[in-house]
């Protein structure tokens, strides 16, 4: 019996532990969406539309005390697009490219381990794969 409530105990505090943890990230990323929502308006992206990532890695940003926030969308006139933007707290979006074709969007966790071992910006990794991508498939540059 006191095996099975210490079990029960561990497996309430670690549930408490992951539940916070992830409630805290989803709370961070929110904020990070709000920051650059106005962007997404200005480009005609719907917010709701946006499946993101954030990469709060200081040496993944271009501008200091940004977070990195790559992301594919559906524009107001349906075709579908990727970017990467860069939010810095208080000021929004300082820096935000789209990515050609959208798909490239999906490869950040690559690219973010590439842009640590070359010690770049995830910005520049991001358009550089998607160049490569247009240059490999014959599509305009």
């Amino acid at each position: 019996m006191t095996k099975f409530i210490i079990g029960t105990l561990i497996v309430l505090v670690l549930w408490y532990f992951f539940s916070t943890r992830s409630k805290a990230r989803s709370y961070l990323a929110n904020a990070f969406l709000e920051e650059a929502e106005p962007w997404l308006n200005k480009e005609d992206i719907k917010p709701l539309s946006v499946r993101y990532e954030i990469y709060k890695e200081p040496q993944l940003a271009k501008n200091e005390g940004a977070t990195a926030l790559v992301g594919s969308g559906t524009k107001t006139d349906g075709s579908k697009v990727g970017f990467i933007v860069e939010v810095v707290p208080g000021a929004g979006v300082v820096e935000g490219v789209y990515l050609e074709p959208y798909i490239i969007a999906s490869q950040h966790v690559s690219a973010s381990r590439l842009a640590r071992m070359r010690g770049v910006s995830l910005i520049d990794i991001m358009q550089e794969m998607a160049h490569q991508h247009r240059i490999k498939h014959s599509v305009n540059n």
